[in-house]
C-alpha cells in the first residue's frame, strides 16, 4: 500500500485518534495528563515517523524507523529517550504518557497513525494498535509493537534483531508505597551495584556481565540492576533519572563518581538529582527532603570548590612550576591543602569510611576519630585513580606520617612491613609491632587485588621496602 500523507497532526489526534492534540506537556490521551495520571484515560494516541531524520533540524533521510523483529516477524517503533543528545520537553512528556498508559487497568486502547518525516502530515489509513510496550536493557529507549493494518506497515523498514528488552511491569529497583516514600534496597546491594556501575562507565567494562554477575553474587533481579545502572549513567551524563531509589543509595553512587572525577563531576550530578526531585514531588506527591538535603550539600560543594579552584590556579601561576612537585616545599603542601579540603578528597574519604566502618584499616578501632584518607598511590602521582576506593586505605595518624613517607608497606598478604629507615625507636614511639596486618577479611576478593595491585606500586615507589622483613 502506498500511504496518503494528506492529514495534518492535529486533525489526525482529534479524527482517527479520539484524542487530544498533542502539546508540549501531554502526549496525547483523551484527557488532559493530570486526569490520565489519575486513571481517567480511555484511550492513547500518537503519531510515528515512517524514517528518522539525521539530526533534530534535518529532514535528510536517517533511517528506516519501524523495525521487524526476524524471529518473529513482528513489527516494533523505537522511542529514544535523547534526540540528537539531548531530552527534550517533548520526548519526556512520550515517555511519561507511553508508561501512564501502559500502567491503566483495565487497559487502555492505544494507538499509532503513520507520519511522514518530509511533509509532516500524516497517513489516515496507516492506524497500527500498541499492542505492548517495554524498556531497552540500558533504559535508552522504548518500543512499541505495532500491530500492523492488514499486515502492511506502508513504509520500508528495518530488518535485524531486537536489543534486550524488558516489560514495564518487572520489578522497580524500590518500590514507591503510601505517602510517596520508597522502601529501600539493603546497603550492600546499593554498595555492589555502584561498584558495578562504575566498572562499566568509568572502567569500560561490559553491562550485561556485570548485571549477571550482580544476579549471581546477591540475587538482585536485573531488572534493577539495569535501573540502578540508568541511574549512575544519569547522574554522570546529567539527565534526569526517575527510577526510585533511596538517599542513601544516591549518596553512595554520588560519592563514587565525585571521589573519581572530582568537582567537574558536581553539576551534572546536580541537574540529575535536581530532575528527580521534581518528578519524585509531581508524580508521588514526595517532597524528598533527604534528597534535597544532598542537592543543597552539593550546591555548597560546588561553590566551595570554584573558591579553592581560584586558589589553586592562583598558587600554580605565583611559583615556578619545578616547584610545585618538591617534596615538602610551600606551593607543593598548600596544593594538597586545598585537595584535602576539596569535595573530591571528601567523597573518596566517605567512600573510605564505609568500606571500613569508621576504623583504622590495620588496628580495627575507631581511634577517636583521628583517622586520615591515606592515599597509597600519591594523589599527585596518578590522577586516574586519585578517588578510587582501592587506592585508599584508613589510618590512624601515626601510621598515615609513616606511610605516607614510605616507611612502612604492606604486602600481598596485607602484613605491615617496615623500611630499614625506620628506627626501632620510632616504630615504637608510633606503635608499629611484629604482626600487624590489614584488617580485610571482610573485604571481598576482587576488593583485596585492587588494593594489593596499588600496594605493590606503593612498595615500588619506596622501593627498599622489599628487602625488609
Amino acid at each position: 500500500m502506498t500511504p496518503d500523507f494528506s492529514m495534518p497532526s492535529d486533525q489526525t489526534y482529534r479524527e482517527i485518534l479520539k484524542v487530544l492534540p498533542a502539546g508540549q506537556r501531554w502526549f496525547s490521551f483523551d484527557v488532559s495528563m493530570p486526569e490520565a495520571r489519575k486513571g481517567l484515560a480511555s484511550r492513547f494516541g500518537m503519531t510515528i515517523w515512517n524514517f528518522h531524520t539525521e539530526s533534530r533540524d534535518s529532514r535528510a533521510f536517517g533511517s528506516w524507523a519501524i523495525t521487524r523483529d526476524p524471529t518473529t516477524g513482528a513489527y516494533w517503533y523505537r522511542v529514544g529517550k535523547e534526540r540528537s543528545g539531548q531530552t527534550s520537553m517533548n520526548r519526556r512528556s512520550l515517555w511519561d504518557a507511553l508508561q501512564i498508559a501502559k500502567s491503566m487497568r483495565p487497559a487502555i486502547p492505544m494507538r499509532a497513525v503513520l507520519k511522514d518525516g518530509k511533509s509532516h502530515r500524516c497517513a489516515p489509513a496507516c492506524v497500527f494498535d500498541i499492542s505492548d510496550v517495554r524498556m531497552e536493557e540500558d533504559e535508552s529507549a522504548l518500543w512499541l509493537k505495532l500491530s500492523a493494518p492488514r499486515g502492511d506497515v506502508g513504509t520500508d523498514f528495518n530488518d535485524r534483531p531486537l536489543p534486550p528488552m524488558r516489560d514495564l511491569n518487572d520489578p522497580p529497583l524500590a518500590e514507591v508505597v503510601e505517602g510517596g516514600r520508597v522502601r529501600a534496597l539493603p546497603d550492600e546491594h546499593y554498595r555492589q551495584a555502584r561498584d558495578a556501575a562504575a566498572r562499566v562507565y568509568l572502567e569500560n567494562g561490559e553491562r550485561r556481565t556485570e548485571i549477571q554477575l550482580l544476579h549471581a553474587r546477591i540475587g538482585m533481579n536485573e531488572s534493577t540492576a539495569s535501573a540502578l545502572f540508568n541511574n549512575f549513567r544519569c547522574l554522570l551524563e546529567g539527565q534526569d533519572f526517575k527510577a526510585p531509589m533511596q538517599a542513601n543509595g544516591l549518596q553512595l553512587f554520588i560519592d563514587a563518581i565525585v571521589a573519581r572525577q572530582g568537582d567537574d563531576a558536581i553539576p551534572n550530578i546536580i541537574t540529575a538529582v535536581g530532575g528527580y526531585v521534581r518528578y519524585a514531588e509531581a508524580t508521588w506527591g514526595n517532597k524528598s527532603a533527604e534528597m534535597r538535603q544532598i542537592l543543597s550539600a552539593l550546591q555548597r560543594e560546588r561553590e566551595q570548590g570554584t573558591q579553592l579552584h581560584r586558589i589553586a590556579e592562583a598558587a600554580r601561576s605565583a611559583i615556578p612550576s619545578a616547584s610545585l612537585s618538591t617534596v615538602g616545599s610551600g606551593p607543593s603542601e598548600l596544593l594538597r591543602e586545598v585537595w584535602v579540603r576539596g569535595s573530591q578528597h571528601a567523597a573518596f574519604r566517605r567512600e573510605l569510611l564505609r568500606r571500613w566502618a569508621g576504623k583504622c584499616s590495620v588496628h580495627g578501632v575507631p581511634c577517636n576519630d583521628q583517622l586520615r584518607a591515606s592515599h597509597i598511590v600519591p594523589w599527585s602521582k596518578d590522577e586516574a585513580i586519585r578517588g578510587d576506593v582501592n587506592n585508599g586505605l584508613l589510618l590512624s595518624i601515626p601510621l598515615d606520617s609513616l606511610f605516607d613517607r614510605g616507611l612502612i608497606s604492606f604486602d600481598e598478604a596485607g602484613l605491615l612491613i617496615r623500611s630499614p629507615s625506620l628506627t626501632p625507636e620510632t616504630a615504637d614511639h608510633f606503635g608499629v609491632r611484629p604482626g600487624l596486618r590489614l584488617a580485610w577479611n571482610h573485604l571481598q576478593e576482587h576488593e583485596r587485588q585492587g588494593l594489593r595491585a596499588n600496594l605493590a606500586r606503593h612498595r615500588r615507589q619506596h622501593s627498599e621496602l622489599n628487602l625488609a622483613e
